[in-house]
């Protein structure tokens, strides 16, 4: 192929210029780029990967009202509050519209520029930071650098009311929610909630699987917890995020044909019942007889619980862990290995072809778009639709990324048909709808994790694009679209082709209408089985990414206490006891793999219940 010089092409990837990372609002669309989930702590040692078998590392909320008997947090609130009363909205809810209009795009949960502070739109948390100094305005840098106009920097500037708010807030004292008498709270606050105890938690599992589950189900019975959360006091609708991304999680990591949602079991949505065969997680994977079984054996806060109600409830269910918290459930889960095993990811994407009977020829119908500026690359990068051979619902994407513009061969403007990639992600559509997720090298063998010198996730603290957390993260709505920059510019330069290669480039580099056709019919069906899951599509924030990031942030006492199962009275009592880890929680927090390290050996400083106490503390 004749050489494209730079004269004829501006932006040609041999051009002194070099190409550099752009926004991640323009992730291409079979890229693994993640935007919209929480980042881990910065350079944190002690904070677990999520990717490590061995290693275990809130915006918008509402409180939820009273309960009649004085209980504030196991009634989910109907959401009908208004703070504002007569009076519109109140100073809490002005503030936070301020924030998230002039400084979420850059600093919220999915900011663009986050530098750190990816908070400024939760206002408990913003109040805690080092951003704000309750009743002093002044010493607060939020403060000084919006009021002198060093941010935000753009022209869209807060107006002088909406700065006497922010004023205003600070100096009485940067309280998170509302004092209208009620407990609206529209920046992430606390609920009273009742305690629920483990033997609470086998009551309402026995029970279901005596009252509900029919005999023959009961085999394959399982159950997620969100009750930690509650008795962390948070409020319904911080719960709700978990919610959404465990009916995300389930049905995403399912090769069955049907969206299942796991089902409540209490009156507060707090224990979920799911059946394993409903997504196809009862075959044998790996040395495990089933998927619930290898993420319980890599899930270190996994207890077998005796007691006579868990006896009953491990003889029905044919398990020594029926009950997993979600959480931990779903951090084992996504991690590369497990993930790949539960999913069934084969080792290469020659293989996935073939199981899943797809045709990447472009008399089939293929499709391919080129552009220079990926979003996750300092390079250009290709993406391409093959055809499922006997499912038209499904699709198959597939992109092919490079790490360097050195050679002809890694320029898609030099060779659009032949080009030589350094490494690929795939994307493909599950039976029910739902989205999975594989990053290949150059010879299409599955990969952990993509090298950073070909994709990045800035989002990530090492940058490292991991599959599937940020993946998922990127591609929370589906397919993203892209404009393809090949065909106009072969349209343009057609003297630099031969006819078979223009022929070949016009039929597989198709018109952009037809590019974004096929790409809107599949994020309708990744739609469409989003609505099936019970999830939103309007959310500012992906779930699941979501979920497991805060879940490997480090843990006050509160938490702590939640997810050991006791109060905070308790475990306060009984600091002194357990490892030295532990005695951080006195005045600050613990390390999430620090925590987990010694859960097992922790739970058994305490006393839970004849009825119900960790098998290995006997």
């Amino acid at each position: 192929m004749r050489l494209v010089t730079s004269a004829n092409h501006p932006r040609n990837p041999r051009s002194s210029a070099l190409l550099v990372l752009v926004a991640l609002a323009v992730a291409g669309a079979a890229g693994c780029a993640g935007t919209d989930y929480r980042p881990m702590p910065g350079d944190d040692e002690e904070t677990s990967t999520t990717d490590d078998p061995d290693d275990d590392g809130a915006p918008d909320d509402d409180v939820d009202e009273d309960d009649d008997d004085g209980g504030g947090g196991l009634e989910p609130d109907d959401g009908s509050g208004d703070s504002g009363g007569d009076d519109g909205p109140c100073l809490q809810e002005r503030v936070l519209d301020t924030l998230k209009t002039h400084c979420a795009s850059c600093h919220g949960i999915n900011g663009t520029k986050q530098k750190g502070i990816d908070y400024i739109d939760d206002l408990m948390e913003l109040a805690a930071s080092p951003l704000v100094v309750p009743g002093d305005p002044e010493a607060s840098s939020l403060f000084a650098k919006t009021v002198s106009g060093a941010m935000p920097p753009t022209e869209a500037k807060p107006d002088a009311e909406e700065i006497e708010d922010l004023r205003t807030w600070i100096e009485t004292g940067a309280e998170p929610w509302c004092d209208d008498g009620g407990n609206n709270d529209p920046g992430g606050g606390v609920c009273d909630n009742d305690f629920v105890h483990i033997t609470d938690i086998a009551k309402l599992i026995d029970d279901d699987l005596d009252l509900v589950v029919d005999a023959d189900d009961r085999p394959f019975t399982r159950y997620l917890s969100l009750v930690h959360h509650h008795n962390n006091d948070e409020c319904d609708d911080r719960i709700d995020r978990y919610r959404f991304a465990m009916s995300k999680l389930v049905n995403s990591l399912s090769r069955a044909p049907l969206v299942r949602q796991p089902l409540p079991i209490d009156e507060h949505q707090l224990i979920y019942r799911v059946d394993i065969r409903d997504y196809d997680w009862d075959r044998v994977t790996g040395a495990y007889s089933d998927a619930w079984e290898l993420v319980a054996a890599k899930n270190k806060l996994a207890v077998e619980w005796d007691g006579k109600l868990f006896d009953d409830v491990k003889i029905n269910t044919a398990t020594n862990f029926p009950l997993q918290s979600f959480d931990a459930f779903a951090e084992v889960a996504v991690r590369s290995d497990v993930y790949h095993a539960i999913v069934d990811i084969p080792q290469n994407s020659q293989q996935l072809k073939h199981d899943l009977g797809v045709s990447c020829d472009v008399d089939d119908g293929t499709m391919r778009a080129g552009f220079q500026e990926s979003g996750v690359s300092d390079f250009n990068r290709s993406i391409e639709r093959c055809q499922f051979e006997e499912a038209s619902n499904r699709a198959y994407w597939e992109s092919f990324d490079f790490g360097n513009d050195s050679l002809d061969c890694s320029s898609l403007f030099f060779e659009p048909l032949e080009f030589c990639e350094d490494g690929g992600e795939i994307i493909f559509s599950l039976a029910n709808g739902f989205q999975a997720y594989m990053i290949t090298d150059n010879q299409g063998e599955r990969l952990d994790e993509a090298p950073t010198s070909i994709v990045q996730d800035k989002n990530a603290p090492d940058n490292v694009v991991r599959n599937p957390l940020s993946c998922m993260s990127c591609h929370a709505k589906g397919i993203k679209e892209e404009q393809d920059e090949v065909r106009p510019y072969v349209l343009a330069h057609p003297e630099d082709y031969s006819v078979d290669e223009l022929t070949e480039v016009l039929k597989l580099y198709v018109e952009h209408t037809d590019m974004d056709a096929v790409i809107a019919a599949d994020q309708g069906l990744f739609a469409a089985a989003m609505l099936s899951a019970g999830v939103p599509q309007d959310l500012e924030y992906e779930p699941i990414s979501w979920t497991v990031y805060d879940y490997d942030e480090p843990l006050d006492i509160n938490r702590a206490a939640a997810e050991i199962g006791v109060s905070t009275e308790v475990l306060e009592d009984q600091l002194a006891a357990l490892p030295v880890p532990f005695q951080a929680l006195s005045t600050g927090t613990i390390p999430r793999n620090q925590f987990n390290n010694h859960f097992q050996t922790v739970i058994c400083e305490f006393f839970f219940d004849l009825d119900a106490d960790p098998a290995q503390c006997e």
